[in-house]
């Protein structure tokens, strides 16, 4: 696996599991990855395992949203690029398969259009 792709391995409400590269015998990254998440809220576990480049985080769906990670994930430079799996294959694009590289500037448009409603639905709040 490439230092700076990361693979979606399962996905579920509440959980995520990611292979990535640069993890992947490097302690310091495991700390760095477990220490930025856990500055998001919502996030209610971490395990990344050095040995193996494995990432499951556990959240909160009333909170945040796996979308919402992987961009944390990518602003952070945890990877450049994120392939999602299907039934244990990497779709790669190819003419019958839609390309499944999530496009950078896309993650940056969902992340940023989130934490506008999120600071939105606060302050309308804190006028209350």
């Amino acid at each position: 696996m490439l230092m700076n792709v990361a693979t979606l391995k399962h996905s579920i409400d509440g959980r995520i599991r990611l292979k990535v590269g640069r993890l992947k015998g490097d302690s310091i990254e495991a700390i760095r990855i477990t220490s930025l998440l856990h500055q998001l809220e919502g996030i209610t576990e971490v395990k990344a395992n050095d040995v193996t480049g494995s990432l499951v985080v556990h959240y909160d769906v009333n909170v945040i949203n796996a979308d919402l990670i992987l961009g944390y994930l990518h602003k952070n430079r945890v990877f450049e690029t994120i392939e999602l799996v299907n039934n244990n294959e990497i779709k790669t694009g190819v003419a019958d398969t839609p390309n499944v590289n999530i496009p950078t500037n896309e993650i940056v448009k969902t992340v940023l259009y989130k934490a506008m409603e999120i600071a939105a639905e606060r302050a309308i709040v804190a006028l209350l």
